[in-house]
């Protein structure tokens, strides 16, 4: 039998999911709970994570009989329950409702505060909407918010993305995430591009965007303590941070995956992103991946160097083996403007976070070596 450190539960509403399909999502992804939770013997949750296709979009109603199955399930009082919503969603009444479900913590989509950029990525509801919204939230929200950013968008400027993360810190956001936009080719943006009819920044442009954000972020009070994300120190998400440790985690809906420890490795399980399949057996649309030995030990170091914590060699020995764990710290002393090394762990520098790549692929070759 398997052990599980399942310390968290995400709850996943594919993005193309409308409310007619959700109650049929919802009562699938509680039975697949239900059925995972059996499975591993979990008793309980310390945090849940709504999101996926952004869960404030659908009737409010279904959405707090969801969170109220959930927190029921949870087993015992959440120390982290986190919904994911856009701004322009929100008013008093659904605040309200989330208080009283236990909801403590808001993951804003807010993305860019600049017209142009929100137009290109046709983001809902208008910047009036939004900048109604957000002060809302700051003056009635008692728990914690976090908000996510964008750069490299068509039409943004550095100037404006800097006064973006100015503005968000200064309603009272303790924590912003920040993602370089990746494009897709079968989109409506992706085609855009594609045609000449929106031009992307260049790479200049994009990193000019990035370091005026981080600057106007970290002047803030908020830190880095991970590849993406910044927070007043407390206000980390706890949900996050425990994917990024590997702990484990059960993952429920259209297209979650879920990461359940072994002994010597993880079982990776990924749920199909077809809505009729996965509402007429969960489990049989679920497909399962044993990741060993070595390829888990550079999960570790992958995840793990993402982080401000970075990861422990006695771990990355318990599921590659000592030799390869000494190898891996052998390899890691070549970088030291990256990864700082101590005799138990390795974390990254500030500038290992914003330069992974090298050193991630100098483990994997590392690790791919023989013990």
């Amino acid at each position: 039998m398997p052990y599980c450190v399942s310390r968290c539960a995400y709850c996943d509403f594919y993005s193309s999911t409308n409310n007619s399909a959700v109650p049929d999502i919802i009562d699938a992804s509680l039975r697949h709970l239900d059925a995972l939770r059996s499975r591993f013997c979990v008793s309980g949750f310390q945090t849940v994570y709504v999101g996926g296709g952004t869960p404030s979009a659908l009737d409010h109603r279904l959405l707090g009989s969801y969170l109220q199955a959930l927190r029921r399930a949870a087993g015992k009082p959440l120390t982290e329950f986190t919904v994911e919503a856009n701004p322009q969603d929100l008013d008093m009444d659904f605040l309200s409702m989330l208080s009283d479900l236990g909801v403590n913590r808001l993951s804003l989509g807010v993305q860019s505060l600049e017209e142009k950029p929100r137009l290109h990525v046709l983001r809902r509801g208008s910047l009036v909407q939004v900048h109604t919204a957000l002060a809302l939230i700051a003056g009635h929200w008692k728990g914690r918010w976090s908000c996510d950013l964008m750069y490299g968008l068509p039409g943004q400027s550095a100037e404006g993305i800097r006064a973006d993360a100015a503005f968000l810190t200064r309603l009272g956001a303790g924590h912003l995430s920040m993602y370089e936009l990746t494009l897709c080719e079968d989109t409506v943006l992706g085609k855009a591009v594609a045609t000449g009819a929106l031009r992307l920044p260049e790479a200049d442009e994009a990193h000019e965007q990035y370091r005026a954000a981080k600057s106007a972020i970290e002047a803030a009070g908020l830190q880095r303590y991970e590849v993406s994300n910044w927070a007043i120190p407390g206000q980390e998400s706890e949900h996050n941070s425990a994917y990024w440790s590997m702990a484990g985690w059960l993952g429920i809906g259209p297209s979650a995956s879920a990461t359940v420890r072994y002994p010597y490795g993880f079982l990776r399980m990924d749920a199909q992103a077809d809505i009729a399949s996965y509402c007429r057996d969960p489990l049989a649309a679920t497909s399962e991946t044993q990741v060993p030995g070595a390829t888990a030990g550079f999960e570790i170091v992958m995840m793990g160097l993402r982080t401000r914590m970075g990861f422990q060699f006695s771990e990355l020995a318990s599921l590659a083996g000592h030799s390869r764990a000494e190898a891996v710290r052998a390899t890691l002393a070549g970088f030291p403007q990256h990864v700082l090394v101590d005799d138990t762990r390795a974390y990254p520098t500030d500038v290992g976070m914003d330069m992974l790549n090298p050193v991630l692929l100098a483990c994997l070759e590392t690790l791919s070596g023989e013990a």
